[in-house]
Formats: structure tokens, C-alpha cells, sequence
């Protein structure tokens, strides 16, 4: 006898992120927990605080003085921190009474004055220091019901010992075990500080203890952790993943938090489940192939976005978290709509195509609209049938010529847009439901020399391009003018004096700056400054002024200063690159013996001047490899992630025959790449 399957938005595992701003996705951002429901077959959850800290998540917290007056909802408070802390929906006792919080509001950070929105009327009036908010962990981390747990705590724990700050990750890791929820861990962003060149006040050596600490209790408890925090400091000591305002990750700058939670789900096994919906919005009227450019990911509630998605903590409440959890207004037949202007195509994991016999379809809708299937052999969409509040529809046979990449694809339109309540689709066949597996090992992320580079073993030359041979490094060519080589050095000096609004810009009467300096070059003063001389360039405004990411806080008059260009990356000793934009490359050649190979290199995205909250770059590396003995050239990059921090590309081919291998590295987009530490080894 067939089994029986329902798929829907409930057949998901879910997984619950919480941590301080650096997960909420801040200044325009996008949150990677966002990020991540894109790709994971898990519903996902964020509920991570600004400015938020352990404390936060496992204790009581109050402070301040707070009134309200019975009958009303608003609930005023002087010398509070309600911006770093509470989460709406925690509870809070104000003298002998509890309430809701409904939402937040800061009216002076300096002043610490702030306001809470309750969900009820006070019943009593109430003036005093004698209140709480219970615990975050009810709120933000039970009441979600996870399988999954994953913590981000570095920043904000800054000033703990190392034992204090592991026992509250003790803590956490039995209530999470004590509720049969897998618990996981990342650590946080490094701050643009000002030993980086930046104007964050705190400093990267105190809170990368924490990374440290992480690592070491969740070798011990056989923990599943990825270590962001220091991958950063490795690959991005120029802050370019906290661009926007130095301590908050761009949209660009999540990407490492993306690939280490990549990695550690897959070895959990938390990505091997079959079955889930992937759901997005038509860009237009007419219904796209599935998995095509311009399908719109539906949202999960992102923290401190109103329901209009817009970046505002007061407008931050139970109803926008409500409207902008997409996945959870479509869980259930309940009345709760998910609204589109454009269609709605949902893509269901179905498992093994060969293994289904039969299936159905069930849809409702507020209103009139119609369903629709993909058929993946015909390449088109289907007609299933017009519905008018709820219809269930059998699916075309064979099932499996509807399968495309293990999903089936419904879409639900209607004349003047369409509200969707819910959708399933019902399988009959040999399936079994997935079932989470148990973790009992440290898994770590990055893993062993994931990021090491050496010259050791390397077949291709100068692979740091530290070598170099008038203006250009040795054993490399370039072709076109924009094939640039960065090397490492001073590029200009002299004396000056710091200028501009709030001193974010330095002054060289008769200054070169156009032609020798280039933005995230380094400008070091040589004087006594408090916090140290390193200034970031932000970008170069004319010959004699630079922008700066850092101003000084007493400026020291006229001094000598010089500007230091260190291009590349601590993973690989240095800090030269190369440059090139398509239609430019660089090349170079290697006598090989036949075997197999594995190459490697670093890139990264280079357009200081389009990089903001939430642009990401749209080049990709372009590295190929020939040799007359290969049939086909190798290809390495067109697939790549890219970004304007660095991260590592590669790939393994196999040489039929000794010969002469020609590298030729360029650009495939609109911004220039950037490149260093090529390695070639034999496997």
C-alpha cells in the first residue's frame, strides 16, 4: 500500500536565529537568517535584539524608571536601555502587574529614554524602578518550538572572563537539550575599529576572546560552531563587510555567516529533508519558468522592519511580525492571507521523482483566483483549475514528468492580484516522513586550511606576487589597461592637515592624491594620536582632499603622514594583488606533469564607491586553465559566490598528458576583481 505525504510550509523542520544587531540585519541590511530561508529546507525564524547579550536571553533585566497610568498603553521610561534588550512579545511586571510588549520605541539614545506599547490598557498606575522583563529565552527561543537553535554572541559579551561567558553558554545549551532542540553557534562581525582604520569606538582584541572561547566550548561539548569572527579578521582587515557603519554586517558583508551555516547544517544533516516549500512573487503578470532571474523570495520577519518592511523599531510590532512571516500566513487554512500583486509560484520538495505515484494539490485563497503546475517535461505551466475559497485538484500522471529538481511547482494568480491562505501538496507513494538527525560531534567551520595559503608545494609562480620586475609582478603578463598590479608599499607622503565636516577628510596643499592613491588605501599619521594614526580612505575626492571612515578626536594640526597600500589579505603574506576588468587579464605558465591538480585563489569585488548596506557586486571571477592536451579548457568562477570582501575559489582537473598549462585570470561583470594567492598542487 502507497504511503501518504502531506507537504507543507508545517513539513519543516524550523530553525530559530537569535544573537544582538548583528543578526538582525541593521542600516538597510538584510538579515542572513533571511538569507538562509532562501536556500534551507527549514522554516526560519529570526529573533535576535540590538544590543542584546547573554544576559538578555537568560535572566531577568530592568533598570531605570519607568510610568505609566492606568487605562493607557504607552509606558514611559528615563535612563532605561529598552533599545538593547527586550523582544515584543516578552512580558513585563511593573509592580505587582504584567503586560505584553506590543512594540519599542527610543526617543533619546544619549538621554536613555524610551517607550514600550503594551498589548493591553494598564490596569493600575505605576511609577518606580521595581519592574522587570522576564527572561528573552521564552519569547525567542521556546515559544518557536525549534528543532534547530543557532546563536550568535561575541560583541556584545565584550567585557566578560572566559568562564563567565562560557557558563552562560552552558546555560543555554541545556535549556536548548532539556527541550530536544539542536543548538548551534556562530560568532559575530569584527567592528571597523580604529587599529582597522575605522571609527568604531570598541576593539577587535577584546571581542575576539569570545570567538576564542566559542571554539574551545563547543570542541568540549561537541558542538556544531562556526567561527565567522576570526574568518573575517583573516580574509577582510579592511571592514569592507561592515561598510555601511562599521560594526553592522551588509548585505554583502553576511556572506561568510551564510557559508559557515552552509556548511555546518549540511553536516548536521538538517538540509537533507526532502520535504518543504520555497515560496516567491512573480515579478510580473506572466508566470516565469521555476528558478528563474527576478522571482521574489517571500519574506520571513525580519527584526526591527515594520509591515511595510521599512527599517523601523517603533513600527516593529506583534502585527508586522505577523504580516511579514509570509511562511506562517500560508501554514494554515485560517484566514491569515499572504497578498500579491503578482502571482504566487510555490516550489514543494517532493523527494525522488521516481518514487511518486500519485499526488494532489490543495489551495485556498481569499476571493477568486486560478492554480497552476509546472510540468517539467513539457516545460510549461498547466492549468490545474479556477478556485474560489478552497479547491483540491489531482495532479497530471505520470507525477514525475512534473518534477523539476525534486520540487513540484504550484502557482495561484487572479485577475487583479491574489491573497493566499494556504497550499499543500498531498504525495502517494514510497516515502517515508524525514526525520532530524542527532549531532554527537564538534563540527567547526572554516575546516582544517580551508583559508591557509602557502608556497609550499605551489606549482604556479609567484602566486603572492610579491616577486616583481619593474611594474608588474614577475612570470605574470597582463593584457589590456585595466590588468592592474597592486603591490604593497607607500604610495605617497608628506604633510597635511585633517578638514571637513567633523574631520572626516584630510588636506595636501599640492597633494598627488588622484593619480597615487586609491580607496581602502591606509593614510597613517605620524604624530601621537589617541586611538593610533590609521585612517581608512573611504574614497579620493580630488588631488589634495581624501575621504576618510575615521576622524580624529582632537585634530593635531599640520603633520606628516604617509599612505600605505596593502591590497591584499592576512591569509597570504604580502598584501599584493592583481587587478582586471572584462576585457583585461593576466596570464601566466606552468610545465606540468600528468595527474590531478587542484587550484586556488582569493578574489574579491573592487568598487569602493558602489558599495553601501545592500549592494553586492555583480562580477565573478573568471580564471581558466589550457593546455593542448585538454579537450576543453577548465573554467573556475562563473558559479562562485562574489563579494567585496575576499573569499577563496577553486577546483580539481586532471591532466592527460605532460605539457605547458596557460592560467589567463579576468573579470566576468561590471566591477574590476581583484585576486591573490594562487596556488596549483598536485594532488
Amino acid at each position: 500500500m502507497a504511503a501518504q505525504l502531506k507537504v507543507n510550509v508545517n513539513s519543516m523542520p524550523r530553525i530559530v536565529f537569535t544573537g544582538d544587531s548583528q543578526t538582525c540585519g541593521c542600516v538597510g541590511a538584510m538579515d542572513y537568517a533571511q538569507m538562509m530561508s532562501w536556500e534551507v529546507p527549514l522554516r526560519v525564524f529570526n529573533r535576535a535584539v540590538g544590543g542584546s547579550n547573554t544576559s538578555h536571553l537568560l535572566g531577568e533585566f530592568g533598570g531605570g524608571t519607568v510610568t505609566v497610568k492606568a487605562g493607557e498603553k504607552v509606558v514611559h521610561g528615563d535612563d532605561v536601555g529598552w533599545y538593547a534588550g527586550p523582544y515584543i512579545g516578552q512580558t513585563v511586571r511593573l509592580g505587582t502587574q504584567q503586560y505584553t510588549v506590543d512594540s519599542i520605541k527610543t526617543l533619546d539614545y544619549a538621554k536613555r529614554i524610551c517607550e514600550l506599547t503594551l498589548t493591553e490598557p494598564a490596569r493600575e498606575d505605576y511609577t518606580g524602578t521595581d519592574y522587570k522583563f522576564e527572561a528573552g529565552w521564552r519569547i525567542r527561543v521556546a515559544d518557536v518550538k525549534p528543532q534547530y537553535a543557532c546563536f550568535m554572541y561575541t560583541v556584545n559579551d565584550a567585557g566578560r572572563k572566559p568562564e563567565d561567558f562560557k557558563a552562560k553558554l552552558a546555560d543555554i545549551v541545556k535549556r536548548c537539550r532539556e527541550a530536544g532542540i539542536q543548538p548551534l553557534f556562530i560568532s559575530g562581525v569584527p567592528m571597523m575599529d580604529a587599529v582597522s582604520g575605522g571609527s568604531h569606538p570598541g576593539a577587535v582584541s577584546f571581542t575576539a576572546q569570545r570567538a576564542q572561547d566559542l571554539l574551545e566550548f563547543c570542541q568540549a561539548e561537541k558542538l556544531p560552531y562556526g567561527d565567522v569572527y576570526r574568518t573575517l579578521d583573516w580574509l577582510d582587515p579592511q571592514r569592507v563587510s561592515v561598510w555601511a557603519d562599521t560594526i553592522h554586517p551588509t548585505n554583502d558583508g553576511s556572506i561568510l555567516a551564510v557559508h559557515a551555516l552552509r556548511y555546518l547544517l549540511k553536516e548536521m544533516g538538517a538540509t537533507g529533508n526532502p520535504y518543504y516549500v520555497h515560496g516567491y512573487r512573480a515579478p510580473g503578470a506572466e508566470l516565469p519558468v521555476p528558478g528563474a532571474a527576478g522571482l521574489q523570495p517571500i519574506a520571513t520577519a525580519q527584526p526591527r522592519r515594520d509591515k511595510d518592511n521599512r527599517e523601523n523599531q517603533a513600527g516593529h510590532n506583534l502585527e508586522a511580525q505577523r504580516l511579514r512571516d509570509h511562511y506562517g500566513l500560508i501554514a494554515e487554512a485560517d484566514g491569515q492571507m499572504l497578498q500579491s500583486k503578482t502571482p504566487v509560484v510555490l516550489s514543494f520538495g517532493v523527494g525522488e521523482a521516481t518514487k511518486l505515484q500519485s499526488a494532489t494539490a490543495e489551495v485556498a485563497v481569499s476571493g477568486a483566483g486560478e492554480a497552476l503546475v509546472y510540468s517539467a517535461k513539457q516545460q510549461s505551466w498547466l492549468p490545474l483549475g479556477p478556485v474560489e475559497g478552497k479547491a483540491t485538484f489531482p495532479l497530471p500522471e505520470p507525477v514525475a514528468d512534473l518534477v523539476l529538481k525534486h520540487e513540484i511547482n504550484l502557482a495561484v494568480r487572479g485577475a487583479e492580484g491574489v491573497a493566499v491562505d494556504y497550499a499543500a501538496v498531498n504525495l502517494s507513494g514510497d516515502m517515508q516522513p524525514w526525520q532530524p538527525l542527532t549531532v554527537d560531534r564538534a563540527i567547526l567551520w572554516p575546516t582544517p586550511g580551508q583559508f591557509e595559503w602557502s608556497n609550499e608545494g605551489n606549482l604556479l609562480p609567484n602566486g603572492d606576487f610579491t616577486q616583481k620586475a619593474g611594474a608588474a609582478p614577475t612570470r605574470w603578463t597582463p593584457q589590456g589597461s585595466d590588468a592592474l598590479y597592486l603591490p604593497e608599499g607607500i604610495v605617497t607622503s608628506g604633510t597635511g592637515e585633517f578638514g571637513g565636516t567633523q574631520g572626516y577628510q584630510f588636506k595636501c596643499a599640492g597633494g598627488n592624491f588622484t593619480a597615487a592613491v586609491r580607496p581602502l588605501d591606509m593614510l597613517v599619521i605620524k604624530a601621537e594620536m589617541e586611538g593610533g594614526g590609521n585612517f581608512l580612505v573611504r574614497s579620493v575626492v580630488d588631488g589634495e582632499t581624501l575621504a576618510l571612515r575615521r576622524t580624529p578626536k582632537t585634530a593635531p594640526g599640520t603633520v606628516e603622514f604617509e599612505v600605505r597600500r596593502w591590497s591584499g589579505l592576512r591569509a597570504v603574506p604580502g598584501g599584493c594583488c592583481l587587478e582586471a576588468k572584462a576585457g583585461s587579464e593576466w596570464r601566466t605558465e606552468a610545465t606540468l606533469t600528468k595527474g590531478t591538480y587542484r587550484l586556488q585563489f582569493f578574489y574579491r569585488a573592487f568598487s569602493p564607491a558602489a558599495m553601501n548596506a545592500t549592494a553586492v557586486p555583480a562580477a565573478r571571477p573568471l580564471v581558466t586553465l589550457d593546455a593542448p592536451t585538454l579537450r576543453d579548457p577548465v573554467v573556475v568562477g562563473p558559479g562562485l559566490d562574489c563579494a567585496f570582501l575576499w573569499l577563496r575559489g577553486g577546483q580539481e582537473f586532471t591532466l592527460p598528458e605532460d605539457g605547458k598549462v596557460t592560467v589567463r585570470v579576468t573579470a566576468d561583470g561590471p566591477e574590476a576583481l581583484q585576486f591573490t594567492g594562487f596556488s596549483l598542487e598536485k594532488r
